[in-house]
């Protein structure tokens, strides 16, 4: 067996569609702009086409949100995109808009269900909204607590997408919400804010409270290319200390990670560089790169 393949479930796949427009693409934010000047289709052949020239064997992955619009147009897309047997996605992230309350929540579903023979599709595991440009608080309304709830009782997870100013509010969040509700923390948190990404000493306080404080969480390990930081390295390391074996996920944050100049499995092979570092067993690199994706959205 070649031990430079990894095999992996990858918890972090963005694509667009010519069936849709992509919000993002067509007006990229400043940090964007060079790298979607080069191109602006991230299709899943041209993803499949990138997978087999890594060092990656993908066994799976999930589809998470982008902006294509409208939301409710990408996530009836994405979900019948998972449906087909030619493809290795096998779950979507949705954007479904817990921030406008419980109400605003029970029509996208239902909107859903009207689509897919009035049931809630296998294929759709959660939602997220990215909190970037929000006010640090802006996960502690009434109504974003609300449409969590709502999620919840449907039996799907949330995922947060943040700068690192707003873990402290996502903590209160999660707090306020039914314990058998499954949260993931995209990127550790650590999208990083205009002023860079090194403030490591506040970051890793409030993460580390995060995980102990919130046992029903995941952290994904990826999106270095977006931090801002030196040292991605001690990041990571930190992350999977605090979070444990059992609740670290793999995800490479493509085609983000290549507008940012980054190949497919930059992210794959840093992380299995610290899993080394750490000494970790084969059974440990295997939960965070394949089994814990499993558990968390329920793959078969």
């Amino acid at each position: 067996e070649n031990k430079d393949i990894i095999s992996s479930i990858d918890t972090h796949v963005h694509l667009t569609t010519e069936k849709l427009e992509n919000v993002l693409i067509n007006n990229p934010p400043d940090s964007w702009k060079e790298g979607v000047a080069k191109r602006q289709v991230y299709a899943y052949n041209y993803f499949k086409e990138k997978v087999s020239n890594s060092s990656c064997q993908l066994d799976g992955c999930i589809y998470v949100q982008c902006f294509n619009a409208p939301p409710l147009e990408e996530c009836c897309w994405a979900i019948e995109f998972a449906k087909a047997d030619d493809n290795i996605i096998k779950g979507v992230i949705a954007e479904i808009p817990v921030p406008d309350g419980s109400e605003a929540v029970r029509t996208y579903l239902n909107q859903v269900r009207e689509r897919f023979n009035g049931n809630l599709p296998s294929e759709l595991k959660g939602g997220r909204v990215v909190l970037l440009g929000e006010d640090k608080e802006a996960s502690l309304t009434d109504m974003y607590i609300n449409g969590l709830k709502t999620l919840s009782e449907a039996n799907l997870l949330w995922e947060f997408c943040s700068h690192p100013k707003h873990i402290p509010s996502i903590l209160e969040t999660c707090k306020k919400c039914p314990t058998k509700m499954t949260f993931v923390f995209d990127h550790l948190l650590h999208n990083a804010e205009e002023t860079g990404g090194n403030d490591f000493e506040t970051w890793s306080v409030n993460i580390a409270k995060l995980a102990s404080e919130v046992p029903n969480s995941y952290c994904k390990l990826g999106a270095v290319e977006e931090w801002g930081c030196d040292d991605p390295f001690k990041y990571l390391e930190f992350t999977i200390d605090i979070f444990g074996y059992d609740r670290v996920l793999y995800e490479s944050n493509w085609f983000v990670s290549e507008i940012f100049n980054c190949e497919y499995d930059d992210t794959a092979k840093l992380l299995v560089k610290v899993l080394k570092t750490k000494n970790a067993s084969e059974e440990e690199i295997q939960k965070v790169f394949q089994m814990n994706a499993k558990k968390v959205y329920n793959l078969q």
